[in-house]
């Protein structure tokens, strides 16, 4: 396996925020069974955790990957992007790139991927809601420019549509990661038309498989992956 970006990214000062009290003591733990390379330990630790940010999930994806539980790293790495500093979401999408590489599992990305990935690192720490209210804002003020004639009005109206053409991608893009994403941790899993084997087989999907959770029944999750929709059982599956 290729080596991975350095375990401790953080020192122990970065402990105060995210636990307090015995969780802090359970991060510091955690940490120095790393640094012994007791990975299981670790990540034992690191799950006793009660409130897990995002450096947390990281490091237990770390874990995880030593321990060479694939799906499990993967599944903890999408969890430290949510909400994360860009420094946490730049290593955590780093981490992944190099898994796939490794498992043979690596796609080729197109313009459109490259610009969505694009959007994403730049929002980083920026809310839906803060989008949504600037965009009624930009609408506001175009309104308000109504009553300017002339070059001036029609060169400040293309500026302000731009940014609202911007900040609407953004807002889409924001919404696009309100999805709920699914890690299939077996390998051949089936893919059927219902929720129950008795329905025919789709397709079939492979260990570390991403796909988009579109409903929920009992032991049962409806998927959305690149080819298709279907019904996978619960025991396959690993939500993000």
């Amino acid at each position: 396996m290729v080596s991975y970006y350095k375990y401790f990214l953080f020192t122990c000062i970065w402990a105060f925020l995210i636990c307090n009290g015995s969780d802090e003591e359970l991060f510091l733990r955690a940490n120095k069974y790393g640094e012994q390379q007791e990975w299981g330990q670790a990540l034992d630790s690191y799950k006793s955790i009660k409130q897990k940010g995002s450096l947390v999930w990281y490091n237990m994806g770390n874990c995880c990957c030593h321990l060479k539980d694939y799906a499990e790293a993967l599944v903890y790495w999408k969890r430290a992007q949510q909400g994360a500093s860009r420094i946490v979401y730049t290593q955590s999408k780093q981490n992944q790139r190099i898994l796939a590489r490794q498992l043979n599992k690596e796609t080729s990305v197109d313009w459109v991927q490259r610009l969505y990935e694009f959007f994403v690192y730049n929002l980083v720490g920026i809310s839906l809601l803060f989008l949504q209210v600037l965009f009624l804002l930009c609408w506001a003020f175009l309104f308000l420019l109504q009553r300017y004639q002339g070059k001036r009005f029609f060169f400040t109206t293309l500026v302000v549509m731009t940014l609202n053409g911007l900040i609407g991608v953004g807002m889409v893009v924001k919404y696009k990661q309100t999805d709920k994403i699914g890690i299939i941790i077996t390998d051949n899993t089936n893919v059927f038309a219902g929720p129950s084997q008795e329905y025919h087989i789709l397709n079939k999907l492979n260990h570390i498989d991403q796909v988009t959770i579109q409903g929920i029944k009992p032991d049962w999750y409806k998927v959305k992956y690149a080819t298709g929709v279907g019904w996978v059982t619960a025991a396959a599956i690993q939500v993000v």
